[in-house]
């Protein structure tokens, strides 16, 4: 598996931060406390996703037709 180390300095960053929050800074996570303490504020309606009527008339169509959905 090839990987790249996007934090040169980790060891460093690691003495002032936990596991979570250097992970969390690593996936470009601005605020951990924010992000890990999510609300219904924070949910979207389904229907606001491009193509989801497309999509769910694909998985209908597969359904009806018994097809191996991977």
């Amino acid at each position: 598996m090839n990987y790249k180390l996007l934090n040169k300095n980790y060891k460093k960053e690691l003495e002032s931060k936990s596991i979570k929050e250097f992970i969390l800074s690593n996936r470009n996570v601005k605020d951990p406390n924010i992000y890990l303490s999510l609300t219904r504020n924070n949910v979207h309606h389904y229907s606001l996703l491009d193509n989801i009527e497309e999509a769910k008339k694909c998985l209908l169509d597969h359904i009806k037709r018994n097809s191996k959905i991977v």
